[in-house]
């Protein structure tokens, strides 16, 4: 399958070297490129967003204050075997997802109630989870 051209708006996350070395080991790109982060909106086509757009978006999340959250929970999609870390509180990022879909009023959401996550690793099941401890 060929990939997408598409484009993310994503919020970067601070790791720990070891979970950091983990998710190099068991992403694949372009995730990998991306480095950890949680994802507030996508996937948009590139032709959405414009320079005029970044520079809507910057001004209206600049009111926000930096988000403290904790990775409590490994998780594993149901449809799909991604490895990921729960994230909590979630409110800050719906926070900026609403700020993003006002900004980009005419984007549909292909998730209408996304999991805010930070992606880990692909071909995971929630058997394997005990195994990774």
């Amino acid at each position: 399958m060929k990939p997408k051209n598409i484009t993310v708006l994503v919020m970067p996350v601070s790791v720990f070297p070891a979970l950091q070395a983990f998710r190099e080991a068991e992403m694949i790109k372009p995730t990998r490129i991306l480095g950890p982060h949680v994802s507030i909106l996508g996937p948009l086509a590139p032709g959405d967003v414009t320079e005029s757009v970044i520079a809507r978006l910057a001004e209206a999340v600049r009111p926000h204050r930096p988000i403290c959250a904790v990775l409590p929970q490994f998780c594993v999609f149901p449809d799909v075997p991604v490895l990921y870390l729960s994230v909590y509180p979630v409110a800050p990022f719906e926070a900026l997802r609403e700020v993003a879909l006002r900004v980009i009023s005419d984007h549909q959401p292909t998730f209408e109630a996304p999991v805010f996550h930070l992606s880990l690793g692909l071909g995971f099941e929630l058997r394997e989870l005990p195994e990774l401890m």
